[in-house]
């Protein structure tokens, strides 16, 4: 008597590989926290039904265990690769594909930036300052060609890079002292720092006025 025997060849996903995953290390110690999960959709690729999960290594990966939690901090620096499942939720069919882990350091900007002084000859609290006289400092030995330098009035519009100082070779202050913001931004990998310095005014320095020194003529009377 004969048995018929239905083959079933369930198909794989087709996940794609995707760019790696970069952040910013804020503290630039070759650590930092990356959200996985923000590559999802790429890796999908609009295909429906599989899930996806990541693993420290392959051998993890392939077996389906001690999926990685999101944030995951990396343990290698500067670049780490970690592997994607991508699984049918119906068929458990599986395919891997890597994903790289970039940690990119923040430009460097010192904490100790000195005061931009100027002379207040007015007396009436505002002078101009040219800022730019600060860049150099601000970038040290980093190459200004790969950076991009703004001015601020306050940290806030510093972070969000919103409301840069126009002109800054050319800025009033409005009080004595003034902090100003600045933001150096990677131009490549669009990591930033932020730091200030203070602006400064000197009034003229105090004197005492000196009375008439007054000396008799010596008897050649010649005026000297």
């Amino acid at each position: 008597r004969g048995t018929t025997l239905e083959l079933l060849v369930n198909p794989l996903p087709s996940p794609i590989t995707p760019t790696p995953l970069e952040v910013c290390d804020d503290n630039d110690d070759g650590f930092a926290e990356f959200d996985l999960t923000s590559k999802d959709t790429e890796i999908l690729g609009g295909e429906t039904g599989v899930v996806i999960s990541y693993y420290q290594s392959l051998l993890d990966a392939e077996s389906g265990t001690n999926p990685l939690a999101s944030p995951y901090t990396n343990i290698d620096t500067p670049s780490q690769i970690v592997y994607v499942r991508a699984e049918y939720t119906t068929t458990g069919c599986y395919r891997l594909v890597p994903m790289e882990l970039i940690t990119n350091p923040t430009p460097d900007i010192p904490i100790d930036l000195d005061d931009l002084v100027a002379c207040d000859s007015d007396q009436d609290g505002i002078e101009v300052f040219d800022l730019t006289q600060r860049a150099g400092d601000i970038y040290g030995s980093q190459d200004p060609l790969d950076y991009s330098l703004s001015y601020y009035i306050s940290q806030v519009d510093a972070d969000l890079a919103t409301n840069a100082i126009a002109n800054p070779a050319a800025f009033s202050n409005t009080s004595s002292p003034q902090t100003i913001w600045v933001r150096l931004v990677n131009d490549l990998t669009t990591c930033f720092s932020i730091g200030s310095f203070d602006l400064v005014l000197q009034g003229p320095p105090g004197f005492t006025e000196v009375p008439v020194f007054a000396l008799c003529d010596d008897l050649i009377e010649d005026g000297f």
